[in-house]
This record gives structure tokens, sequence and C-alpha cells, in this order.
């Protein structure tokens, strides 16, 4: 984080590239102010709108259990990709929430495993 410190300072416009990297940052430190400053950053920006970006923000919402964020970013997604869902499915179980995991699963158009396998595989 003290790189992104640095390059703020430097005057080093951040992109499409960089957020993500800010938001998993962001969510491995569990750092839920640091990922609000991001997004802030990104809709001044105009990178929330990017596919990448977007999905970093959903993940990092999630993994801080900012549960309604990470939502809140998932409804803005136009065209949500298998990554989106994901996200959402992994944040809403980790939430303890399994009906509304399930119904982002149910949402996925294509899907290769079952609900069941995905949940054994939480809990080992």
């Amino acid at each position: 984080m003290s790189a992104f410190v640095q390059m703020l300072r430097a005057g080093v416009l951040l992109d499409h590239l960089t957020y993500p990297f800010l938001f998993k940052a962001s969510s491995r430190l569990f750092k839920l102010k640091l990922g609000l400053s991001v997004h802030a950053g990104t809709k001044k920006t105009g990178y929330d709108s990017d596919r990448f970006v977007a999905n970093s923000m959903v993940h990092m919402y999630a993994s801080c259990k900012d549960i309604v964020h990470s939502r809140m970013v998932f409804d803005e997604i136009p065209v949500k990709y298998l990554v989106s869902r994901n996200s959402m499915v992994d944040g809403y179980a980790k939430c303890g929430n399994m009906g509304l995991a399930r119904n982002v699963f149910d949402s996925m158009p294509e899907r290769d495993v079952s609900l069941v396998e995905l949940l054994d595989r939480w809990v080992c």
C-alpha cells in the first residue's frame, strides 16, 4: 500500500490495471475503509464501469463482509460474467446467506458444477 501512496504523491494516474490490485490488497488486509476510498477514486476517474474493476470491487466488498455494497456494485454491472456471479455466490456463502447464494447461482446461464459441490469445497 505504500507504493500506492507514493504513486498518488507523484501524480501517477491510476487506471483499469491498477485499481484491481488495490481492491485485492484491501480485501486481503480486510481494510474496508481503504476499499471505500479506492472505490471513490474509481467513480472520479470513471473506471468504476470497467468490468475488471467492477468485479474486483464485488470481491473486495464481499471479502470484507460488506455484502450490501457488494450487491450494489454487482447490480450495476451491465453484463455479469462468471467472475461477477462467483464473487457474489462466495460472498453470500461467507456471510451465511445460502438462500441468496443459491439465487445468484441459479441465475448463472452456464454452470458445470452443482451448488452441493461448491458447498463441499467451502466446508473443507
